[in-house]
């Protein structure tokens, strides 16, 4: 398998992408909205990898961490790449957790990803124009999953294929063979 741009992300549930779709509706003068079934928080974003590592890596880090209870309750803007999200005024330590345990994984795996802060949102508008505040329309996200995703761009926005998936908490943890 060769290399794919590769991410590990979070993917709301029903409950949650309705109150995100709220939020969306509320302020649909800010920008292009992303798509339901584009809505995501990427935990972290490994670019291009080989897919086996990354998932060896991925069922590792989710053994170790249990479920965990995320509070999106204001509206952020990065002006750089004119994007608007929804996002956590504080940041659960389990995922803080999740996160420097995907990176120490792949560490031990061998694959270098480069250091980045976790900055939990998920993207609601690109090409958007600032919106900043407090929302209260999405319900407590309830995860107990993470995916790894690949993707691929395309002219109408990037392609997500769903290529693992585990639950936190459960598995052993696996080799790093690359075979």
């Amino acid at each position: 398998m060769g290399a794919r741009r590769l991410f590990y992300a979070l993917w709301p549930d029903e409950p949650v992408l309705d109150g995100l779709a709220a939020v969306q509706q509320r302020h649909r003068d800010a920008g292009r909205p992303v798509p339901r079934d584009r809505l995501h928080l990427t935990v972290l974003f490994l670019g291009e990898a080989d897919l086996r590592i990354a998932a060896a890596a991925g069922a590792a880090a989710a053994a170790w961490g249990g479920p965990l209870r995320l509070e999106l309750d204001t509206l952020g803007y990065f002006a750089k790449s004119r994007v608007v999200w929804a996002g956590a005024t504080a940041c659960p330590e389990p995922l803080i957790a999740l996160h420097r345990a995907l990176y120490r994984e792949l560490r031990r795996c061998g694959v270098r990803v480069g250091r980045s802060r976790l900055v939990p949102h998920v993207t609601l508008f690109r090409k958007a124009r600032p919106v900043r505040g407090a929302i209260t329309e999405v319900p407590e996200w309830r995860v107990d999953r993470i995916t790894l995703v690949s993707s691929r761009r395309e002219a109408a926005g990037p392609i997500y294929s769903m290529e693992a998936e585990w639950r936190l908490g459960r598995g052993g943890i696996p080799e790093c063979d690359v075979e």
